[in-house]
C-alpha cells in the first residue's frame, strides 16, 4: 500500500513473548519474503504490503501489532501472516489471537484489553 492508505479496517492485537526482540527480527524478516517492504528501527517496525500494512511493537515481555487494510480479506491476510509466523518462530501450533478493532492512535484501543494496561 505505497501512498495514502484508505483504513477501513483497522485492527490490533498483543501477543506474549519471550524475547519479543528476537521475535521482532525474525517476524520482519519472515514477512518480507513474503513481500513486505520493511521500515522503521528499534521498538517500531512498519511492513508495507500492496494489500495493507502492518505496524509491529514490543513491550518488554509482549509483540504489540496493528493491520491496516483497504479490505476485509486483506486485512486478514496480514493477521494471519503474523499469527502463522510467531506461532513458528515459538515452535507452537498457531493458536487464536485475540484482535480488537483499532483507535485512530495506534495501540490506544488495546488498554484494557490483551493484558494492556495504563502506566
Amino acid at each position: 500500500m505505497k501512498g495514502a492508505i484508505n483504513r477501513r479496517f483497522v485492527y490490533e492485537t498483543r501477543v506474549v513473548v519471550p524475547n519479543p526482540r528476537f521475535h521482532l527480527d525474525q517476524l520482519c524478516r519472515s514477512l518480507s519474503e513474503l513481500g513486505a517492504e520493511t521500515g522503521g528501527k528499534g521498538a517500531d517496525r512498519i511492513l508495507d504490503f500492496e494489500i495493507g500494512r502492518a505496524l509491529i511493537r514490543i513491550e518488554s515481555c509482549a509483540i504489540l501489532a496493528r493491520v491496516e487494510a483497504q479490505d476485509l480479506v486483506a486485512c486478514h491476510s496480514i493477521k494471519v501472516a503474523i499469527e502463522g509466523n510467531i506461532a513458528a518462530i515459538r515452535g507452537l501450533a498457531q493458536s487464536s489471537v485475540l484482535w480488537v478493532a483499532a483507535c485512530e492512535v495506534p495501540f490506544v484501543g488495546l488498554t484494557g484489553c490483551c493484558g494492556v494496561t495504563e502506566d
